[in-house]
């Protein structure tokens, strides 16, 4: 249906001449409506902010060339030096954003998201840790201090669960279950917006009472950088 709606031509409306920005604003109202995280809709302004440094200055509807992004491609690649994977974040929302403004509310002229989008980027195989290797990681965190033991705990967990790291720092302390070694991870916090719950079979219970005896409404990072501080 959406390719079917791209090919035709596109009145450019006239009603208003809006800025780039103020375009923008409307379309993280529509983002905000549909109930992304708070997460993608940070990621969403984080990246429009570095186009606008790119830039360095406003631009209209008219001055929205599909050229003008196509730089910023080539900007980021060849002065920058991000990587593939580092560029396709970036470009991935902006392209959201500029679908909408041709698609959805005839903003701009040109269909600059039939050409601005993620480059090829290599798969690399990713080489997972041998027991060998991770019983001396493990055996290299010095469990004597607070910091120490935050990383073991955070490191046990992840490894137990395969949470990811951003789910983790944003557990709570209601969101263990002592008595069943159970995590529940809340949807709003995972990065697929649906909740699970991730049982615990080799992590000792003592790591996790020692988790729950945090302020009840302290996330982990919270918990553990008040800790740090009182060292």
């Amino acid at each position: 249906m959406r390719e079917n709606l791209s090919r035709r031509k596109v009145a450019v409306s006239t009603e208003l001449s809006l800025s780039m920005t103020e375009m923008f604003e409307e379309f993280m109202l529509v983002k905000k409506g549909e109930g992304l995280a708070k997460r993608t809709i940070r990621e969403h302004y984080n990246n429009f902010g570095y186009f606008k440094d790119y830039i360095n200055r406003e631009l209209l509807a008219d001055e929205m060339t599909t050229e003008l992004f196509m730089c910023w491609i080539t900007f980021m690649r060849e002065e920058m030096d991000y990587s593939p994977m580092a560029i396709n974040i970036r470009v991935r929302t902006m392209r959201a954003f500029l679908r909408y403004c041709y698609e959805d509310k005839a903003r701009i002229s040109e269909p600059i998201h039939k050409r601005f989008k993620p480059i090829n980027a290599p798969i690399d195989v990713v080489a997972a840790y041998t027991v060998e290797e991770y019983r001396r990681l493990i055996a290299a965190i010095d469990d004597e201090n607070y910091v120490g033991f935050r990383t073991k705990i955070m490191t046990y967990v992840l490894l137990d669960t395969m949470v990811r790291v951003c789910e983790l720092v944003d557990i709570k302390r209601q969101n263990f279950v002592v008595k069943t070694m159970v995590i529940r991870l809340e949807a709003a916090d995972t990065k697929t917006r649906i909740g699970r719950m991730c049982r615990s079979h080799r992590v000792k219970r003592s790591y996790y009472e020692n988790i729950c005896a945090r302020p009840k409404t302290s996330s982990m990072s919270t918990y553990f950088s008040r800790m740090k501080a009182r060292r």
